[in-house]
Formats: C-alpha cells, sequence, structure tokens
C-alpha cells in the first residue's frame, strides 16, 4: 500500500452508531416539530395534499380529453357532424390551470429578479 492511501484511511470519520431506540428518537423528533412549527406543519400537509389532488385532476383530464377525441372519431367515421367543442374546453380548462400556477410560482420566487441594486461595501 501507498503512503497516500494510508493517510487517506486514516482520515476517515468513524460511521456514526445507530440509535438504541429509533421510535423513541422519532417521537422525540415529532415532538419538537409539533411544538413549535405545528403551524408549519399542517400548511405543508395541506400543500401535500393539494399537490395529490391536483395531480389526480391532471390524469382524470387527460383521460377526459382522450375520451372525447375517441368519441368525436367515432363519430366522423359515422358520419356524423364532428364537435370538438369538448375538446377545446378541457384542453382549455387545462391550460387555465397551468398559466394560474406558472403566475403563482413566478410572483412567489425567491429567485425572483430584483430592481434593487445592492448596496457598496464601504
Amino acid at each position: 500500500m501507498s503512503l497516500r492511501t494510508e493517510k487517506l484511511k486514516s482520515k476517515r470519520r468513524p460511521m456514526p452508531s445507530m440509535a438504541k431506540n429509533p421510535m423513541k428518537t422519532l417521537g422525540r423528533l415529532l415532538k419538537f416539530i409539533f411544538r413549535r412549527y405545528w403551524l408549519l406543519f399542517v400548511i405543508v400537509f395541506v400543500c401535500i395534499a393539494l399537490s395529490s389532488f391536483a395531480s389526480v385532476q391532471a390524469s382524470s383530464m387527460i383521460s377526459d380529453v382522450t375520451s372525447a377525441i375517441e368519441k368525436q372519431l367515432v363519430n366522423k367515421l359515422n358520419g356524423s357532424a364532428v364537435d370538438y367543442s369538448e375538446i377545446f374546453r378541457i384542453i382549455l380548462t387545462m391550460v387555465a390551470i397551468f398559466v394560474s400556477i406558472c403566475l403563482r410560482r413566478c410572483r412567489a420566487s425567491p429567485f425572483a429578479t430584483s430592481t434593487r441594486t445592492p448596496s457598496a461595501k464601504r
């Protein structure tokens, strides 16, 4: 073994030991979170639930669009009149939701550009 690899091995930190009772540690951690940050915890939980709901709705809307397209194709093959208004309504709803989410994120972004100039250090 070379001298360099021996030095690297000697500089490694030992592995941290596992908690003796992980459930007790988790309980203490949750108690700490609920005691000090209960409102933020509830807000995060609500946001996660809304995000899940939005994901399910997106899948449902795509399903609605595909079934509407299928229905119009069957109408066209049967020689009936084709009406795309239902497809356009669903797509416009999806676009409106997407734009509102983008606008909200752009306004609330911490990385949004600022018009302030940094002050010079003295």
